[in-house]
Formats: C-alpha cells, structure tokens, sequence
C-alpha cells in the first residue's frame, strides 16, 4: 500500500464506525447526562450504571464536590470520571485563574483526540472568558484538523451563531476533508456557512476564499485546498473561467490560469495545484515551453480529457515514440490489445477502498473503448517500458530487495534516463511495516515530470491474493492524480504488473517474467 506524504492515506477513522469517544455514550459523554443514561438504556444497560454515570459526569451531587490538592494535573488525569475532571477544571478556574499551567491544560483539552463534547466545550468557554482573542484563535486552527466530529458540529453551532463571518476560510478548509460522520448535504461546516452568508450557493463562498489573496502563510497554504473543494463541489470549467477575471498578481490564480491556457489542462485537485506551482518554476521553464507545443499539436479529440499526469507521458512520447501521436484512439487500443495477448494476468475479485468497493473491469477488453484517447497512450507507454527486457530485470531485482526488506515496501518513479526506461527508488518517509510505502517529498516532486508512480507488493514470492492496487492504492492515485503501477509478486522470476489511475481505471498488464 502507498501513502500520501507520510499519512496513512488509507484513512483509519473510515475502517471504524466512529473514531469519536466524545460520541459514545460510555466511554466519552458528549450530550450530558441525560442524553447519556438515556443512550445507556437503549443499549440494555441497567439503571444502576446510568445512575452511577449520571454521578460521574456531574461534578456535584452524589456525594457533593471533591477538592484537588492539584486541580490542574487534575484536569487531564484519565484516573478520574469525566464529572471529577469537570469539578477539577471548575476549582482551578477559582483558585488559579492565571496560572500558564492552566491555560496550556485549556488548550490541550480543546485540541486533544480523547476528551467528551462537553469537556472540551468547557475548556474553550473558560479558555474565551481568560482571553477572548486567543480562544478564538485557538478554534480557527484547529477546527480544520479536529479529530472530534463532535467537537466539530459543536464549533460549527458556535460560529453561526456568533455570526463570525472571519471565520469562513477556517471552515472552508475542515470541509475539505472527507467526513465519516456527515454526508456532505449535513456537514456541519457547510450548515454553518450557508448561515454566516445567509443561504448563498456553497460554491461561491468557497470561490471567494479561492479569489481572496492569501492573508497569512496559513490562508496560503489551504488555498489550492479550497480550489479542489470548489471543483468537487461542481464543474471546473465554470470556475476556471471566473479566473480570468481575476488579478495576475496572485501567482496561484496566474498559474491555474497559465496551465488551463497554455497547456489545456484544468488543475482539479489540491497536489495538482502543487504540481502546476513546481512547474512554473523557472527551472522548469524549458519543459513548459515543450509541452506546450506538443499539447498545441493535438487535436481537439486528443485533448479529451487531458489532466495534468497525462502531459509528462506526452513529453516522453514525442522523444521516443513520435508517431504514437498520429495514431486514433482505435489504432492505440488495436496496439495493446495485440501486445496483451498471451501474457498471464491475476484479477483479485474485489479491492477495498475507502471511497468504493472496486468490482469493477480490471482488464483492458473490459476498459478499452472507456479510456480517452490521453489514457491509451499512457497505457501504451506504461505497456511498452515495463515490458522493456532491461527495465523488467531490474524491477525483479529491486522486488528481490524489497521482499528481503520487512520494514517497508518499495517505490519510486519510472522515466527515461539517458535514452532507456529506467525505475528510481526512493526511501520511504518513514518504515512501518512491510505492507506500506510512504512516499518521500522527493519521490512526490521527481513525479511532477515522470509518466509514472510505482510501488511493490512482494512480501510472497506468490503474493496472488494481492496483485493489483489495493484501496490505499488507489486514494494514493486520487490524491495525487497520478498515474499509477504496482508490481505483485505471482511467483519465483515473475512480476504480476497493474496500471492504476484516479479515475479509478485498472488494467492488468500481464506478467514480467525473468528470462531463463
């Protein structure tokens, strides 16, 4: 499995039903203890424990209030029942109002993965009543990263109902992240902005925070965020043309601008923006130049469907394989088709993804007459290099490496190099274990320019159970719109070889098999 940036792209809180103790009705209270012993009866439990609950999270009564020889260590400690917490938050507030100790427990509590709705709710009112301007500050940075869907709704409520209007690019970005909890329709961040901007479309409020020059190196940041929000939201093209009412001084505005014109290519998704940014630096002035004059060449059935992954895949065909683009889409689809025949290939019945169950086809008779006519290219050269005698004896020795290698596995880029296909590796990010491949910032940034991604699944010498991507996989190349290939292990000398995309395209290329 490949991961972005170093996360685990897999997304864990989706493999749960509910990452969110603070919406637990036992291990973390969020809606009082009404709500709490009436969630606790649902579940079959006795009255005796609902009871004893209710005395938990209530700090006085059954028994009256504690004193805390500490009430500030006392606020964290996971010894005590949330009520004995609350009760300790309440005693330092009387007794220790300014202590630094106490601010910095505030925050904590706020910003932390395991505290109830409520607790945290507390904390950020007392954080308000010490210093307004900084509890404030406190909810619009971490709001967009919050582990607590239940904090979140709560924050939301807040805001549209102080009427913080400021706080629009803050919630902007949290719903840019996908929600387990929330349908779109219901998202929170989306509620409380149609009520700050009193019901107007959603995408315009979020095109505003794309158009809006970016105040702070934050803004800056989740800017590209916000633009692949708008396009999820709706139609790029719409978008794209609002752009040319915008100034040119704004360098992400000119470069989505500068892409969309010179290069036919509409920057969707977040790492796209990124990747549109890398490439108009000055140094890679002379690969821009190039592209555009090969994207200027084709036909406007060619430039069906033209993203940003297909234009190295068009630098490289144009140096090493020119008449490719003279051929129709036919005439490619013809060309795979009679190099497929004959090779073995391994189609798993299903991959899990977070974002779907793919049963989908999985061989290019099924995908063939679906794919653009950018996509039969990129096939075709993807095809044509990992079947290249060369290349192929020297994937086999790098799954070799990454077999013997149970701390991670291997990944990297392939490209030409001084005039033949060649694969890089780069070292992960970090090691895990040896089912995932963090891929490192280089690895992202030598991706800009090369056709192609890859990564193995080798820890068999007969991995067939697992050939093809798997649902990390393919988050990975929806993410970083890339196009992708994974080489499974199916035997002793022989690589099972998938090509993958964000589009959720997947053909089995065949099997490389060491020559004996």
């Amino acid at each position: 499995m490949i991961n972005v940036r170093g996360s685990a792209f897999q997304i864990i809180s989706r493999q749960a039903p509910r990452l969110e103790s603070a919406m637990h009705p036992i291990d973390g209270i969020s809606c009082g203890p009404e709500a709490a012993i009436a969630a606790a009866l649902r579940q079959g439990r006795a009255i005796g424990v609902a009871i004893g609950l209710f005395c938990g999270l209530v700090p006085t009564g059954c028994g009256g209030p504690r004193s805390f020889d500490d009430p500030i260590a006392a606020m964290i400690d996971p010894r005590l029942t949330v009520g004995e917490q609350q009760a300790a938050m309440e005693q330092a507030r009387r007794e220790q109002p300014d202590d630094p100790r106490r601010i910095a427990q505030l925050k904590e509590i706020i910003s932390g993965a395991t505290h109830a709705v409520a607790y945290r709710a507390q904390a950020w009112r007392q954080l308000e009543e010490h210093n307004a301007d900084e509890a404030r500050a406190v909810l619009e940075y971490r709001l967009p990263t919050h582990p607590s869907w239940g904090f979140v709704e709560w924050a939301c409520e807040l805001i549209a109902e102080r009427g913080w209007v400021e706080m629009t690019p803050a919630l902007v970005r949290s719903l840019y992240r996908p929600s387990p909890s929330f349908t779109d329709e219901l998202r929170p961040e989306r509620l409380a902005l149609m009520r700050l901007h009193d019901n107007r479309d959603i995408r315009e409020i979020v095109f505003e925070v794309v158009a809006d020059p970016p105040r702070n190196v934050v803004h800056a940041h989740w800017r590209p965020a916000a633009w692949e929000l708008l396009n999820r939201l709706g139609e790029s093209d719409p978008w794209q043309d609002r752009l040319a009412l915008l100034t040119d001084d704004d360098p992400m505005i000119r470069d989505l601008r500068l892409g969309y014109v010179e290069l036919g290519v509409i920057a969707r998704t977040r790492e796209e923006v990124l990747r549109l940014q890398h490439l108009r630096r000055d140094e890679q002035q002379a690969w821009w130049q190039r592209c555009s004059e090969i994207v200027a060449m084709l036909s406007p059935e060619q430039k069906r469907g033209l993203r940003l992954r297909h234009l190295p895949v068009l630098m490289r065909v144009q140096e090493f394989h020119a008449h490719w683009l003279s051929l129709s889409a036919e005439e490619l689809l013809s060309a795979l088709e009679a190099g497929l025949v004959g090779r073995a290939h391994f189609h798993p019945d299903a991959i899990m993804s977070a974002r779907t169950l793919n049963t989908g086809p999985q061989s290019l008779r099924e995908w063939g007459h679906r794919l653009s006519w950018p996509d039969l290219l990129t096939v075709r050269l993807a095809d044509t290099m990992v079947f290249e005698p060369a290349l192929a004896g020297h994937l086999l020795t790098q799954a070799q490496r990454d077999r013997e290698d149970k701390s991670t596995e291997y990944g990297g880029v392939i490209d030409y190099a001084e005039g033949q296909p060649r694969a890089t590796l780069y070292p992960p990010l970090h090691r895990s274990h040896d089912k995932k491949y963090y891929a490192p910032a280089s690895m992202i940034e030598a991706g800009h320019t090369a056709p192609f991604h890859y990564h193995f699944h080798v820890q068999e010498v007969r991995n067939t159970e697992f050939a093809g991507p798997g649902g990390g996989d393919l988050e990975y190349a929806a993410a970083m719109a890339v196009n992708a290939l994974v080489f499974t292990s199916v035997g002793e000398g022989r690589l099972n070889a998938d090509f993958y995309t964000e589009d959720g395209i997947v053909i089995d290329l065949g099997t490389i098999v060491l020559a004996k």
